[in-house]
């Protein structure tokens, strides 16, 4: 059975309708090329999500896959209206949750979580069976478990572990996204929304994390943000912030650079597909190019743009007078010295990380 890792529910809202039917454009990073499909066709696996028989906890191989079809992704639907509508500020206890469970679903249906962590794994078995064999030990022990060299060798190990994650994945990812969400209980939302000609992408992995305090990929921390775009001009951030109401919904708009920025953090965060409009990957192509040049003018341009929206200024007085600091030696000198941006970089993130810490606590 073809079953969606990135759902329709989710997907149709960055294509264009035709008939009953929805298609999106679509860039495949590894045979570097466009095409244009219907969302049936793609963010799919074959029994990704269907159980092996027998399994205690539950009666039909399929139960997995109904839970998304008839409770997860109905609430998805329920919830997107919510966000992408702008009249709504204030949310109940209950709305709250249902935006959460709607939104951390898409971490850990996504097979991307289990993959990587079979790397993991496999990385650790082979350097523990390399010490073995050279300190000529008869075994390993790897989680509890003893393999002897006499009836286990290195692939059998690595396959008796991928089995195990796989069949974990299938039975226990659900469980995962209600733990998470209840970790998360208490987090801030907020929805950004582009007003002018740009728009979001999406990808295979549409939920991406960003720790300024951690280099880990732990769900589980408080520093941890998450973000999401649901639509062409929306996105979701998830983040926990004490100074801020938790039955609020925050909504801002946000600058074309910003955009850009967040639409390459989408692109790397993508397995393999990127989805939207050929002419924003193509922005975003030229925006990359033009900022990796490494020009000061294209970075004190975005600067700009963050000093003229009130929002952002809001978030952090400290960073922006950071930046005003630099921006005026900027318009004194008409440049900036290697030293001088780097100090400018430095500062900023130094005091984004402290306003993390005094958040979260």
């Amino acid at each position: 059975m073809n079953q969606h890792y990135v759902p329709r529910v989710y997907l149709k809202n960055f294509g264009k309708q035709k008939g009953r039917e929805f298609y999106v454009n679509t860039f495949d990073k590894i045979e570097n090329r466009n095409f244009y499909t219907n969302i049936k066709n793609i963010c799919s696996e074959n029994d990704l999500y269907t159980l092996e028989h027998p399994y205690k906890y539950a009666k039909h191989n399929l139960v997995v896959e109904k839970i998304y079809s008839d409770f997860i992704e109905p609430l998805y639907a329920k919830t997107y209206k919510i966000l992408t509508n702008d009249n709504i500020f204030e949310i109940s206890d209950i709305e709250r949750a249902e935006i959460l469970i709607s939104i951390f679903q898409f971490y850990f249906r996504n097979p991307i979580i289990f993959r990587k962590s079979i790397d993991l794994h496999t990385e650790k078995i082979k350097n523990l069976f390399e010490t073995a064999t050279l300190k000529k030990e008869k075994g390993l022990t790897y989680l509890d478990e003893d393999f002897s060299f006499r009836e286990w060798n290195l692939e059998q190990i690595i396959e008796f572990y991928v089995e195990k994650l796989v069949r974990l994945f299938k039975e226990k990812h659900i469980i995962g996204t209600a733990q998470i969400g209840n970790i998360h209980e208490f987090t801030i939302i907020e929805v950004q929304k582009i007003e002018c000609e740009s728009n979001f992408l999406t990808n295979d992995n549409p939920l991406f994390l960003e720790d300024i305090l951690s280099t880990d990929e732990n769900p589980s921390l408080k520093s941890n943000e998450f973000s999401i775009p649901i639509n062409k001009k929306y996105l979701v951030r998830i983040y926990h912030d004490n100074t801020k109401r938790v039955n609020l919904i925050y909504r801002r708009t946000i600058p074309n650079g910003s955009v850009n920025l967040i639409n390459d953090d989408i692109f790397k965060q993508s397995s393999r597909f990127v989805i939207g409009e050929q002419v924003d990957l193509e922005e975003l192509k030229k925006y990359k190019k033009m900022f990796d040049s490494t020009s000061l003018d294209l970075k004190i341009d975005f600067i700009k743009q963050i000093l003229s929206n009130e929002n952002l200024l809001k978030e952090s007085d400290e960073g922006a007078k950071v930046l005003i600091f630099y921006y005026k030696k900027y318009l004194k000198n008409k440049t900036l010295t290697k030293l001088e941006e780097h100090e400018m970089i430095m500062k900023f993130k130094d005091l984004n990380q402290k306003l993390k810490i005094k958040k979260i606590k």
